[in-house]
């Protein structure tokens, strides 16, 4: 008798994993105390953050969305802007499977990515370690690292100095970051 709850446990835990789990591999940076201006294409009113951070990435035309904790307000974004600082509002930018892998929509060009890298990466380095904005950065800046790594193109060679890094297609001498396996198991380009 114990075999027959045994079985439906297990049927109905592949029921509810296959149910939950997402149909494209996407992931949200959120950026505390942050707002980004403009592009609303939807708001909906008595929203909570988690509501919020699901719509986005449960429809594919959104690219970011904006939270106001105070009047809780969702608002999905259709474009990102320059991101403007924002006390009581929470900003996700949604990074997709297209922009981890090639595909036939493959996101924004390479050089798009490391010119954004570069910029979190200087407001990464730039601050206190102490505010959260800056960890923020630091987040944006390895999150575009791997994604630049997962087309294949890494940044310094060996015996390079730090100031000597810059990012290129991947060779042989090519320094390489570790990426978690669940990550890279999405290809390289």
């Amino acid at each position: 008798m114990h075999w027959v709850w045994l079985l439906l446990l297990l049927q109905f835990s592949v029921f509810v994993a296959a149910h939950a789990a997402p149909k494209q591999l996407d992931r949200l940076t959120i950026l505390a105390d942050t707002d980004i201006p403009g592009g609303d294409y939807d708001s909906s009113k008595d929203r909570t953050l988690q509501g919020c951070r699901y719509d986005c990435l449960q429809d594919k035309r959104c690219k970011a969305y904006t939270y106001n904790h105070k009047a809780k307000v969702c608002f999905l974004k259709e474009r990102i802007s320059k991101r403007a600082r924002f006390k009581g509002a929470t900003s996700g930018v949604k990074f997709t499977h297209a922009m981890l892998t090639s595909t036939p929509d493959p996101g924004p060009p390479t050089k798009t990515i490391i010119d954004s890298w570069a910029r979190a990466e200087a407001l990464c380095l730039g601050e206190s370690k102490k505010k959260r904005e800056t960890w923020a950065w630091c987040n944006v800046s390895e999150t575009l690292g791997v994604v630049l790594e997962l087309r294949n193109w890494c940044r310094g060679k060996k015996g390079e100095a730090g100031a000597q890094m810059v990012w290129h297609k991947c060779e042989a001498t090519s320094l390489r970051r570790k990426i978690p396996k669940s990550v890279s198991s999405l290809g390289r380009e």
